[in-house]
C-alpha cells in the first residue's frame, strides 16, 4: 500500500517576501510568516525557519505539530539554512560551535561533537572532527574579528552512519565519489571503483564519477570510430539523449543577444552531428586539450519540472547523486584562444548531454 504524501509546499505571500506552506490539496497549513534564510521548498517533517517579529529576528527548527526546537542552533551555510535530508537535519550548538543532527522527530540523533558535517546521503554522512577554521592568510579564524574567507584545517574526516557509528576513519572524500554507490567488502570491483579501508577489518568501495564518465564516454567514441559514414553518426549520438532532457541548452558567446537558447535535442544533434562526432573522436585520440570538472545543476537555468528529482527539498542540486560533468576543451583559431564547454548530467543509468557553450558560430 502506497504511503500517503504529507509533504507541504512553500508559497509566497502577495508581498513576495514572506513564505508559508500548503498541503498538496492547496490548503494553507502555515500562513506566510517566514523570511530570510528559510530555504525549504518542501516541508516533510522538520525544517529550519526564520521569522521577523517587530524587527526581532528569530531562527529555530519547526515540526509539523507546531513544536519549535533548536532555538538559535540553526545550521547556516552559504546564506541559507540546512534542509532535511533522509530524515536528518544538521544543527550547530552555539555554545560549543560543534555540529550534530536532529532526526525527523526533532530528537538529537547525533550529538554536536563535530566541527562540521555534510548532509546524509545514502544513510551516511561525511563529518570532520577536531578541525580549526583557518583564514586564507594562514591565521586562525577569530569570532571577534572574523575573516571573510576561511577553510577547515587539520582535524579528521570520518564517514558515519545514522547511529553515529564510524565506518571509515580518515575518509578520503572528494566530490568525485558517489556515496550512493557504496559497497561493503566488495570483491568484484570495477575499473572505476575506489576502495577505502574501514573500521574492524572492513572495506568500502565507491564509484568515482570522473572515471565512470570517462569509461562511458569511451563507449560513445568507440561506436563513433567504428561508424564509417558521417550520416550514421546521428544514431550513435542519440545515445547521448534521454527523455529527462528533451532540450539542449546552447549558448554562443558571439551571439549578439548573449542569451541561452533551448533547442530540441534531436534537431540539435541532426544539425551538429559531424561537429559532435569529431569532438568526441578528438577526445579519444588525445588530440584535444581538455579537462573534466564536476559541479551541480543550476536551478536558475534547469528549472523545468523534469529536473525536480535532481534537487533536494531546498532546491540545492543533489551533486553527490546527480552531478554535472563538464568537458572543458581549450581551442585556438589563429591568434584567438577560446574554450568549449560540454555539460553532461549524471542520470540513473549513465549520462546525458544537457548543454554546450561555445563561440563557434558554425554550431547551430
Amino acid at each position: 500500500m502506497a504511503q500517503k504524501d504529507n509533504t507541504w509546499h512553500a508559497f509566497f505571500a502577495e508581498d513576495g517576501y514572506t513564505i508559508g506552506f500548503k498541503d498538496k490539496e492547496g490548503k494553507v497549513m502555515i500562513s506566510p510568516k517566514f523570511i530570510g534564510f528559510t530555504a525549504a521548498d518542501k516541508f516533510r517533517n522538520i525544517m529550519a525557519v526564520m521569522e521577523d517579529n517587530n524587527e526581532k529576528f528569530s531562527s529555530y527548527y519547526l515540526l509539523k505539530n507546531g513544536k519549535e526546537i533548536g532555538i538559535d542552533s540553526v545550521y547556516v551555510w552559504d546564506m541559507a539554512f540546512d534542509c532535511e535530508s533522509e530524515g536528518m537535519i544538521r544543527f550547530r550548538d552555539p555554545k560549543t560551535d560543534k555540529v550534530g543532527f536532529f532526526d525527523s522527530n526533532g530528537k538529537i540523533a547525533i550529538p554536536a561533537i563535530y566541527s562540521d558535517a555534510l548532509p546524509f546521503r545514502n544513510n551516511v554522512a561525511v563529518v570532520i572532527k577536531n578541525a580549526e577554521r583557518t583564514c586564507f592568510d594562514g591565521k586562525l579564524y577569530r569570532k571577534e574579528k572574523p575573516c571573510e574567507h576561511w577553510t577547515w584545517e587539520k582535524g579528521t574526516t570520518l564517514l558515519i552512519d545514522k547511529n553515529n557509528k564510524v565506518l571509515i576513519k580518515d575518509f578520503k572524500y572528494s566530490n568525485s565519489l558517489d556515496l550512493y554507490s557504496m559497497k561493503k567488502n566488495d570483491t568484484k570491483t570495477s575499473p572505476f571503483r575506489l576502495i577505502q579501508k574501514g573500521e574492524n577489518n572492513t572495506s568500502y568501495s565507491f564509484i568515482d564519477f570522473k572515471m565512470y564518465f570517462e569509461d562511458w564516454l569511451k563507449g560513445i567514441t568507440d561506436r563513433i570510430d567504428n561508424t564509417k559514414h558521417h550520416a550514421k553518426y546521428l544514431s550513435v549520438l542519440q545515445r547521448l539523449t534521454h527523455k529527462s532532457a528533451p532540450k539542449i541548452y546552447y549558448y554562443n558567446s558571439k551571439n549578439a543577444t548573449g542569451k541561452i537558447a533551448k533547442i530540441e535535442v534531436n534537431q540539435f544533434l541532426k544539425n551538429n552531428s559531424e561537429y559532435l562526432a569529431e569532438t568526441f573522436l578528438d577526445l579519444q585520440r588525445d588530440t584535444a586539450d581538455y579537462f573534466i570538472s564536476i559541479s551541480g545543476l543550476n536551478s536558475m537555468i534547469w528549472d523545468e519540472p523534469i529536473y525536480e528529482k535532481y534537487y533536494d527539498d531546498c532546491g540545492n542540486p543533489l551533486e553527490n547523486k546527480y552531478p554535472v560533468l563538464s568537458i572543458i576543451i581549450n581551442k585556438k583559431e589563429g591568434k584567438e584562444s577560446y574554450q568549449e564547454h560540454l555539460k553532461f548530467l549524471k542520470i540513473d543509468d549513465g549520462f546525458v548531454l544537457i548543454s554546450i557553450e561555445t563561440p563557434n558560430t558554425k554550431i547551430n
